[in-house]
């Protein structure tokens, strides 16, 4: 039990910036598995508090104004983790053309121009739709498309296989067996029911799924290898597909 509570901490302490501190850092398999199983629950959690936030400050300032403060606040909520990996990947993916050392290219802490502007393009977008999405009071989808994409994540440790020297990457893979696949599915996908319809749950399932397999799978062969900032950028492009379908539904 204490190597759950302990998964769960790490979890909401390493992919969101709430203030959470744990002194004993003590990792094994179970801490894993519950930090996996958590992580969709860490998005809800940082993506509520956005939507809250929205719902207060709406009285006080004006309402498109109001939605792009509270998009960007969502971003920072999760300390800009997986957009630092987009940036990372951006970069690698134009070193390839050039022959250079991927993985050097994308372990370099600086961060090249091609990078920058293709992670600030993308960031104009993200907060547009879900700027969007509030505005239309489409909360509901922006909540199911953060939970969906993280499970997508999940589903991508599981089916792939990544760099050696990926530690973290590998750490969390081990843990991402098939029954903890179906289990977060199935148990985030009632949890989304109460919101969405059953044919909505279920096209976000199966666009999590593909988005993230087709992007994994084209960096892999693009790379030759995938690591932490391939399953960082894979999750960017997954929730922004699903934040985009949600604006049909």
């Amino acid at each position: 039990m204490k190597s759950i509570w302990h998964g769960v901490l790490l979890s909401f302490s390493y992919f969101s910036i709430l203030p959470i501190r744990l002194k004993n850092r003590a990792m094994n398999r179970k801490v894993y598995a519950s930090l996996l199983w958590i992580f969709p629950f860490v998005g809800f959690s940082i993506a509520f508090l956005s939507v809250l936030l929205f719902m207060v400050l709406k009285d006080f300032m004006p309402l498109g104004y109001g939605a792009i403060v509270c998009a960007c606040v969502y971003l920072c909520l999760y300390g800009f983790l997986h957009l630092e990996a987009l940036c990372d990947v951006i970069d690698g993916y134009f070193a390839s053309l050039s022959g250079k050392n991927i993985y050097e290219i994308m372990k370099d802490p600086h961060v090249g121009a091609v990078g920058a502007i293709g992670t600030f393009v993308f960031v104009l977008m993200k907060v547009a739709v879900i700027t969007y999405l509030l505005l239309e009071s489409k909360e509901e989808i922006f909540l199911t498309a953060v939970i969906f994409s993280r499970l997508g994540l999940i589903f991508g440790l599981f089916a792939f296989s990544f760099h050696a020297k990926s530690t973290f990457a590998l750490q969390l893979k081990s843990s991402a067996s098939v029954q903890l696949v179906l289990l977060s599915f199935i148990a985030y996908g009632i949890l989304s029911y109460f919101v969405l319809d059953f044919k909505s749950v279920l096209l976000f399932a199966l666009i999590s799924i593909a988005t993230i397999s087709w992007v994994l799978y084209i960096l892999k062969k693009k790379f030759g290898f995938l690591n932490g900032d391939c399953l960082g950028a894979s999750l960017e492009k997954t929730e922004f597909i699903l934040l985009n379908v949600g604006l049909m539904l």
